[in-house]
């Protein structure tokens, strides 16, 4: 059995109004159009719907049990069409947007606030963990967008080189560091306690990329006391005593404020790093995930 829904359309007119040149009349077509088409839906369904009463038609029991499940697919197909140009014409939609954990927390909050002002019925969910984590994420799909604290492969991603941000040397006011007048050498730290993020983090990756330029080694070669999972437990961990850590200057700016935290000046000084915004190259972006993609790309400023 095959049938389209044109054929259901001009059925359903018909049986309304009970006349074929009714319906011809109502959809603009033929009066001999309706018929035929009427005809070949029987030829498809192998059964009478209408019984032809010389100028007049009535629905055939058939007919009847068919008419109330034709509306219902003609109601589902324009139920379809105008949520799909609701979802085309950014009426409505949800994007899913993963981050690490420094533009998760300090700088995208602000840039998602002024998205839902624009996109008021488009729903923005964030996500956030370590970079390698956002990007494997992407990678399978569970995600449409990410920004994150390292380059990625450009083959497999487009990515958008961002926001710019600085690793700081940070200690309690109480650690010995702090007391020290002037810039210090980064070979000093090698006998200095650390606490540092967890592997697949950004942050890590570039503070070790650093610190190997004047410790061979890098973290390896240090006493890391403390691998933690977040920002917030590295900077607990530093401010009860255990150790210095290397991290983002964004998302200590207020502990240096108020010096509960105290920054350690280094006669030399970490690159600033970049934060990129990526997608999986090989998928096509729903409307709601390419207008955030734009929208967050006009944000030189988070």
């Amino acid at each position: 059995m095959k049938f389209d829904i044109k054929q259901l359309i001009v059925f359903v007119e018909a049986a309304d109004h009970l006349s074929f040149s009714r319906a011809a009349d109502i959809l603009g077509l033929a009066q001999a159009s309706v018929s035929e088409r009427i005809s070949n839906l029987e030829t498809s369904l192998g059964v009478k719907l209408f019984n032809r009463l010389g100028r007049q038609v009535e629905l055939t029991s058939t007919g009847r049990f068919l008419l109330d499940r034709a509306r219902q697919i003609i109601s589902l197909r324009e139920d379809i069409v105008r949520e799909l140009k609701d979802h085309l014409d950014l009426r409505h939609g949800e994007v899913c947007l993963g981050a690490s954990t420094a533009p998760g927390e300090y700088m995208l909050p602000s840039v998602l606030g002024r998205f839902a002002k624009e996109f008021p019925d488009i729903n923005a969910r964030l996500a956030i963990g370590d970079s390698e984590a956002i990007t494997r994420k992407i990678e399978a799909g569970s995600l449409e967008l990410g920004i994150v604290g390292s380059q990625v492969n450009t083959q497999t991603f487009a990515s958008q080189k961002m926001w710019q941000d600085e690793l700081v040397l940070i200690a309690s006011p109480a650690h010995g560091l702090a007391r020290k007048r002037g810039p210090i050498s980064p070979k000093t730290l090698l006998n200095e306690a650390w606490v540092v993020r967890e592997s697949g983090s950004g942050t890590r990756g570039v503070a070790d990329r650093f610190l190997k330029k004047h410790i061979p080694g890098g973290f390896r070669a240090v006493n890391v006391i403390a691998e933690l999972g977040s920002v917030t437990a590295v900077k607990q961990g530093v401010k009860s005593g255990l150790g210095v850590s290397l991290i983002s200057g964004l998302t200590v700016a207020e502990e240096l404020k108020n010096k509960s935290l105290v920054k350690i000046s280094l006669a030399t000084q970490p690159e600033q790093r970049s934060f990129y915004l990526i997608r999986e190259k090989r998928r096509t972006l729903s409307p709601a995930a390419k207008a955030l993609w734009t929208f967050i790309l006009r944000e030189p400023d988070a």
